[in-house]
């Protein structure tokens, strides 16, 4: 037997037609199954209306609103621990698979070969950097006038009490938040 508009108007008596009511009535009649259905849904109803709601323990909002800053807390260490562990986890698995590579396409040797160039060259850099530094500063000053070299040297001078001022400030007081 097709029960199916038939179950969907036992949990929906009140907004049916009078016609469907009608139907629905002589389908209860003939088939057990939906006459049990509505008589389960009724007892469950009357169940609801006579149970009375339950209370919480005293005090319970309080106690939820006093636990809440920390269980914030102690939320965001889990994610921050999760994220860090994935991070670490995620930079060894390619630090493993770099070191596969290398042992797979290259010799020890050529290691020591490109250290030995990366520590010569940059050694040969510094080495450049320092004179060109030199060069300026025997060149630069008769160059540059007396009152740009104080201008910039007082520039320097505020930004770097107005950075340690900052710094202070943050500190001690914190940011402000609105």
């Amino acid at each position: 037997m097709n029960h199916q508009p038939f179950e969907k108007w036992i949990f929906d008596e009140d907004d049916l037609e009078p016609k469907e009511l009608n139907l629905l009535a002589d389908h209860l009649d003939d088939c057990p199954d939906c006459a049990s259905l509505q008589s389960s849904l009724h007892q469950v109803e009357r169940q609801m209306r006579l149970t009375s709601m339950a209370t919480p323990a005293a005090g319970f909002a309080e106690r939820w609103k006093a636990s809440l800053a920390e269980r914030q807390a102690r939320e965001q260490q889990r994610q921050v621990r999760k994220f860090l562990i994935t991070l670490f986890a995620a930079g060894g698995f390619l630090m493993l698979l770099i070191i596969g590579q290398l042992l797979f396409t290259s010799s020890p040797t050529d290691w020591l070969i490109a250290g030995m160039e990366i520590v010569t060259v940059s050694i040969e850099r510094l080495s450049r950097l320092q004179q060109l530094t030199i060069n300026l500063l025997q060149v630069l000053p008769p160059a540059i006038p007396l009152a740009v070299w104080v201008f910039v040297s007082v520039t320097f001078s505020l930004l770097g009490i107005l950075w340690a001022g900052t710094i202070w400030r943050l500190s001690t007081q914190g940011v402000l938040n609105k």
